[in-house]
C-alpha cells in the first residue's frame, strides 16, 4: 500500500534526451519495511589464489565480487603487497614495500 493506495507500485527510471525518454531501470515497490530483492548473478565464478602471504578471491569475470566473504578482490594486487601484520590478517592492514608513501 503506497498512499492509501493498494496495487503494484512501479518505480520508473528514465533517461531524458531531447524530447525523449527512454526506461532505463525499474523497481517494484513492495511497501514500507520490506527488502527489495538483490538481483545477484547465479553464475559467479571465483577464483582462489595467493600472493606472498595474502589468500583472496577474485571474480573470474567481470570487477564485482557481490556477497563474497572477504578477502574478495576485483583486480590483482601489486606485487610487493603483503600483509602488515599476518597473525591478525587483514584486519591489521596492508603495506607495500615500494611505497611512494
Amino acid at each position: 500500500m503506497l498512499h492509501g493506495k493498494r496495487g503494484v507500485h512501479l518505480v520508473v527510471l528514465h533517461l531524458v534526451v531531447g524530447p525523449w525518454r527512454i526506461p532505463w531501470s525499474f523497481r517494484v515497490y513492495r511497501g514500507k519495511g520490506s527488502t527489495s530483492p538483490a538481483h545477484l548473478p547465479c553464475n559467479l565464478e571465483l577464483v582462489h589464489k595467493q600472493m606472498n602471504d595474502i589468500a583472496f578471491t577474485m571474480p573470474r569475470l567481470g570487477k564485482n565480487c557481490w556477497a563474497v566473504e572477504l578477502p574478495c578482490i576485483p583486480e590483482l594486487l601489486h606485487e610487493d603487497t603483503k600483509l602488515r601484520n599476518p597473525k591478525p590478517g587483514i584486519g591489521a592492514g596492508f603495506i607495500r614495500k615500494n611505497s611512494m608513501i
